[in-house]
């Protein structure tokens, strides 16, 4: 998929973090309860992003950057300022999808992309977490985080094999990491997050320059 579409369900700056070691004992499935409980109280959330895929067997990886903004219930937008401008919108039963270097936009149907986007798809609340993943300690330790989480869909998922999180303080997802079916490992850390803070509804609509190619599916 596009550098944007996560192959990119999903979360994030500046809060204070604490260090892994004044964290409270908590087991796997309480951390989820306690992150299912965050997003479910959650309206809106604004957050800068980066994002790296890695390829199995390449030392090759493509990364980008943007700004990410969702807004309850069913609006998220992707906006990728690295390494080129494209934009995603999400909004009810519809997907935009820009792109500035090929003077093209993409209109879809959304149930056909968040059924394979599974990050756009938790990052904007959709299903349960215990009820959608088999849920166990994250191994991979980061210091930055105080919980972390790795999350193993029940039912197999075309794109996803497993994802792992790292969560602030505050139950919000700092930092995902997508592993996919062929081995390829998408890496996305938000920052400078904001929750519950007013959203202009004119974010989720977009017109294309002139000239544009509307391509629709």
């Amino acid at each position: 998929m596009p550098m944007p579409r996560i192959p990119a369900f999903l979360l994030a700056a500046a809060f204070c973090l604490f260090p892994a070691a004044s964290s409270p004992a908590l087991i796997p499935e309480e951390i989820a309860a306690r992150l299912q409980q965050v997003y479910d109280a959650t309206t809106t959330l604004s957050a800068d992003f980066t994002q790296k895929t890695s390829l199995r067997n390449s030392s090759r990886s493509r990364e980008g950057s943007g700004r990410l903004v969702i807004a309850k219930p069913g609006r998220i937008r992707w906006d990728y300022e690295r390494p080129e401008t494209q934009v995603i919108i999400c909004r009810k039963d519809e997907i935009l999808m820009y792109f500035a270097a090929s003077r093209q936009m993409v209109e879809s149907k959304a149930a056909d992309y968040l059924k394979n986007d599974i990050t756009t798809s938790f990052l904007m609340g959709r299903g349960r977490i215990a009820d959608d993943f088999t849920i166990t300690a994250n191994p991979v330790e980061d210091s930055r985080f105080p919980y972390a989480l790795r999350l193993v869909p029940k039912k197999p998922h075309p794109q996803v094999k497993r994802i792992d999180l790292w969560l602030g303080a505050d139950f919000l997802v700092r930092k995902l990491a997508l592993l996919d079916h062929f081995g390829s490992v998408t890496e996305i850390t938000l920052s400078r997050v904001r929750a519950n803070v007013p959203v202009d509804g004119a974010l989720f609509s977009f017109t294309p320059p002139e000239g544009t190619e509307i391509v629709r599916q």
